[in-house]
């Protein structure tokens, strides 16, 4: 099942949320598609997609303090 989300992250047509699993869910409103990512890294505190319009980086920050970067 879904953890509590724990956090937020938009950009254009995605929408993603992390949660107390260590799980990203990913929403493709225009694909009208959604995915999920286990992550095996415990509760995801912060998401934000990098900087610049033409990227989809996804910077990730753990319940720890480590970080991952995703695309």
């Amino acid at each position: 099942g879904m953890g509590v989300i724990t956090a937020f992250a938009w950009r254009a047509h995605l929408l993603v949320a992390g949660d107390t699993s260590g799980v990203l869910h990913v929403w493709n409103w225009r694909q009208r598609r959604g995915h999920t990512f286990p992550t095996g890294r415990g509760t995801v505190r912060r998401l934000r997609f990098a900087r610049g319009g033409g990227t989809s980086l996804l910077l990730v920050l753990f319940h720890d303090g480590d970080f991952a970067v995703w695309d």
